[in-house]
């Protein structure tokens, strides 16, 4: 019975990872595409456009996260955004810092989450 509990529990943490890591890469493409399209875009209207992504990226996420009680989809946007707040931080302060509350607070929610799967 023990073995079932923790062969369920690896089970969420990898395709919990891997199904994150699908949805940022699928976020990404989508960016690039957009970006391929080449718009006459102001500086402040790719600000605005990369805030929503940002955004819509973390709802997505955070929704599939509680629908399917896997809190381990979090972790690869969190690592993702940490990733964009380190590569923003000196040119688009505004995404930068976006992005790093966004994963803190993907942080936060994985800590919450798990301490429920364990209390259960």
């Amino acid at each position: 019975m023990m073995m079932d509990a923790l062969n369920h529990h690896f089970l969420k943490i990898v395709f919990g990872i891997y199904l994150g890591w699908i949805c940022v890469a699928t976020v990404a493409n989508a960016t690039a595409l957009l970006v391929s399209m080449n718009p006459a875009l102001g500086i402040q209207q790719e600000i605005i456009i990369t805030l929503v992504i940002l955004l819509a990226a973390c709802s997505i996420v955070f929704y599939s996260m509680y629908k399917l009680s896997n809190p381990y989809l979090v972790v690869s946007l969190s690592w993702a955004f940490y990733g964009i707040y380190l590569k923003r931080a000196t040119d688009h302060p505004v995404i930068a810092y976006t992005s790093l509350i966004l994963a803190i607070l993907g942080v936060g929610c994985f800590v919450y989450q798990v301490r429920l799967l364990l209390n259960r």
